[in-house]
């Protein structure tokens, strides 16, 4: 059975080296959207299928494009470079789907944007939720918010 300084110091990594660096990412990129949305005076970025980028005035386009290059896939790729360098700190012994998902959204986009920006014909029109795993965000909130639990007993139980 694990000692209880080991599994605290395993949590105390799970959540400074994993998790939490991951939802603080994903916070920031949920406001950033949210202040775009703003800017763009819409809630909803691009409606299902029936919206296009080419379809915007040029300003808006400008402002989107800004958007995905500046912020979305520079974190989209840093949080790949935390899954990809920390995997030994998730709490499961397998990849979950949602993180397979990600890392698939993730990479294909940046793999998209690239060409569109470097004129190679592809079929992207920088859509934001396309293929987007929202239960990703779900899970890095919810494991964190479950360490977090775990890190404050551990803590309790040191201190008793």
């Amino acid at each position: 059975m694990l000692s209880a300084k080991w599994k605290k110091e395993l949590i105390d990594k799970q959540i400074s080296q994993f998790y939490g660096p991951i939802a603080e990412f994903l916070r920031e990129q949920s406001l950033r959207k949210d202040l775009i949305s703003e800017q763009l005076g819409r809630k909803t970025i691009f409606k299902s299928g029936r919206d296009k980028l080419a379809d915007w005035p040029e300003n808006e386009q400008k402002i989107w494009i800004h958007f995905i290059d500046t912020y979305s896939i520079p974190t989209h790729n840093r949080i790949v470079e935390i899954i990809q360098n920390n995997m030994h700190l998730m709490t499961h012994s397998d990849m979950p789907n949602c993180f397979k998902m990600f890392m698939e959204y993730a990479i294909g986009f940046e793999l998209l944007d690239n060409q569109k920006r470097n004129d190679v014909p592809n079929y992207y029109e920088y859509y934001y939720s396309y293929n987007y795993s929202r239960d990703f965000n779900l899970h890095i909130e919810k494991m964190l918010s479950i360490l977090l639990q775990r890190q404050n007993e551990l803590i309790d139980v040191a201190e008793q």
